[in-house]
């Protein structure tokens, strides 16, 4: 066995969200395997992202590598210590202590394969780009993905083909009729345990189990697909295979297990989404975060496209954003966008330049703003941490940032944010019961591309006291929702106020009418949570109320 402690949240989680079906159609392969172009060490030809962690595709062997997502989940939640609640005032999730991670490495060996060649099938247009370190010598664009992996004459006379159905793995022996299936022979090294279970192989690590299910050979024989019993045996820490009736000799034998990669949370790792939306022609934007672990020998990969806006990863974890045509079978563009701290995507929308409006969080000092843009320079804070479970040790800023319709430009951007935390919700309190509510809000545009956010603020200090706003005035507790307009290439701040009274409130959404008045909602455990007009409830009824909001189109009043 294998174990390594990892710091916890300094791993790449690619982000590669797979749209299952969309318009009838589907994405197949979920695993692709990418070309070893140097990023990887010399012996690894290819090497996929699996639930949970990775495969790494070499010579005569798969080396395995996984991650205890179960402590991920936990983390991401903020149960470790707290088990969901943190004291009042508290602002981080877990302790310095804690700031580690466990992975398990171990690797199947093919005994006495001697492969002719190793070759792709199945070339995806999606190519992969790998920025290590400051040498540009050491950097690797266009690295190539693939749908299968063909070892050709692995033992004589049988191939291997790696491939995949869904999230998990497969692999075929195609034996011919000169080959022998005794031939295969697999021992498993850095295992906790090895065991069988219902005709099915069981390899048990420190974080995960990973099962293979019963073979399933056939024949085909005259067009006729033939059944043949097959079953493995397992002898300490080596496998092969065994035909209780025998096969036909005279024809090709296909044994073909299938592995799933289980882990005890239950959902594949590599899915931090955090926010999707549509486009133009019914395309498909997906934005979430993306990390990078800083030691070379163990990475994995966001696949940014050449001529992107930002192809290399700027630090912690940034937002990764990636555009799908309207089947979601083409990755059009994808791009991070990050400065080197932490971001988080919260909303995304489409205005009517097709550009792609992203309203999110962020700590970066350098995050990427326009010269021209409202707010140049980060607001600020004091240490808070989110479901990511990195820290934002100095504090957090929303940001809003508008990229070109193919990815290349980023067209508008800029800060908005106080001396205090703003963007986040404060876990462990009220308004973070479910799972993302740390980071909620809300980005819209209206017909002139003017464009709105609801979200959380912090910051005593957002919006000038003397404005004419409908409230400039921070009402209280840990969070005020804030409403705010801004013009359409982020420069001025039309007008924005505070919806909040003296506890927590939160901004979850928005949505502004033809002429311009603003809806927006949220929650608020406030009893003085400020109410205007007849409205339908003004009464506080306890714990948490949801609040609705209509606001004149000049921001001056609450209708």
């Amino acid at each position: 066995m294998i174990m390594k402690y990892l710091s916890a949240w300094g791993i790449l989680f690619a982000l590669l969200m797979i749209v299952e079906s969309v318009s009838g159609a589907s994405i197949d392969p979920a695993i692709k395997y990418v070309e070893n172009k140097g990023q990887w060490g010399a012996d690894v030809r290819y090497s996929a992202d699996i639930a949970g962690g990775d495969i790494y595709i070499k010579n005569g062997s798969f080396t395995y590598a996984f991650y205890d997502t179960e402590a991920m989940h936990r983390r991401h939640e903020g149960y470790d210590n707290t088990h969901g609640h943190l004291p009042v005032r508290e602002y981080s999730e877990c302790s310095g202590d804690q700031d580690q991670l466990r992975y398990h490495i171990f690797e199947a060996t093919f005994l006495n394969a001697n492969p002719k060649y190793l070759r792709p099938e199945q070339s995806y247009p999606t190519l992969y780009n790998y920025f290590y370190g400051s040498d540009p010598e050491s950097w690797v664009s266009a690295a190539k993905s693939y749908g299968r992996i063909v070892y050709e004459e692995i033992y004589s006379s049988i191939d291997l083909v790696a491939y995949s159905s869904g999230f998990n793995m497969k692999y075929d022996f195609i034996v011919r009729p000169e080959g022998d299936a005794q031939d295969i022979r697999i021992a498993y090294e850095w295992l906790e345990n090895m065991s069988l279970e219902d005709g099915s192989l069981i390899l048990t690590t420190s974080v995960n189990q990973v099962q293979e299910y019963k073979p399933y050979a056939y024949e085909d024989i005259d067009g006729h697909r033939n059944e043949v019993q097959c079953r493995y045996v397992l002898q300490g820490n080596e496998v092969h295979y065994e035909f209780p009736q025998g096969y036909d000799d005279c024809y090709e034998l296909i044994i073909d297990p299938i592995l799933i990669f289980s882990t005890y949370s239950g959902s594949p790792a590599d899915n931090w989404g955090n926010t999707a939306t549509y486009g133009e022609n019914g395309k498909l934007y997906s934005g979430g975060i993306a990390n990078h672990f800083r030691n070379n020998s163990f990475l994995g990969q966001f696949p940014a496209t050449p001529g992107a806006y930002q192809t290399s990863w700027g630090g912690i974890w940034d937002v990764a954003i990636l555009k799908y045509d309207s089947a979601g079978s083409v990755l059009e563009y994808a791009t991070y966008l990050g400065g080197s701290g932490s971001e988080v995507p919260v909303s995304m929308i489409i205005n009517s330049e097709q550009e792609l409006v992203i309203l999110g969080v962020t700590n970066s000092e350098n995050f990427p703003v326009r010269t021209s843009a409202y707010q140049t320079a980060f607001g600020g804070g004091s240490d808070i941490n989110t479901i990511l479970g990195t820290n934002f040790i100095n504090g957090s800023d929303m940001f809003i940032a508008k990229l070109s319709k193919d990815g290349s430009q980023l067209t508008a951007s800029t800060y908005f944010g106080g001396g205090r935390n703003d963007g986040l919700n404060i876990t462990g309190e009220a308004l973070t019961r479910n799972y993302g509510d740390q980071q909620r809000g809300e980005v819209f545009v209206d017909e002139d591309d003017n464009v709105y956010l609801s979200a959380s603020a912090g910051s005593v200090d957002l919006f000038n006291t003397e404005s004419t706003s409908f409230n400039p005035i921070y009402g209280g507790g840990n969070t005020d929702a804030v409403v705010a307009k801004f013009d359409a290439q982020l420069t001025n701040l039309i007008w924005g106020g505070y919806l909040g009274g003296s506890r927590d409130d939160a901004g979850f959404s928005i949505k502004v009418d033809s002429a311009q008045n603003v809806y927006a909602a949220g929650g608020t455990e406030s009893f003085d949570f400020p109410m205007h007009g007849n409205s339908l409830n003004q009464t506080y009824l306890g714990g948490v109320d949801g609040w609705v909001g209509y606001i004149s189109s000049g921001g001056d009043y609450i209708i």
